[in-house]
């Protein structure tokens, strides 16, 4: 699965981080279009993720990341 559920507070604990720093993180991997924000989970994008698993697998997960792009008509 392609989906991050942990908030960024739990990735400060367990890095033992800054807050900001995992902040400015996450901002970059979303503007790099690693992943991408979905209600309050992260979605790595499949062209990350598809390397390895079943065909049907990585084709499901390539579509449920497509449905929340933007259309020409959106």
């Amino acid at each position: 699965e392609n989906k991050f559920t942990q908030t960024q507070a739990f990735v400060v604990k367990k890095l033992k981080s800054n807050p900001r720093t995992v902040n400015e993180t996450f901002k970059y991997l979303v503007d790099m279009d690693f992943m991408k924000k979905q209600g309050t989970a992260y979605i790595v994008n499949p062209k990350y993720v598809c390397a390895f698993g079943s065909d049907k697998k990585n084709r499901t997960i390539a579509i449920n990341y497509s449905y929340d792009e933007p259309t020409l008509f959106d």
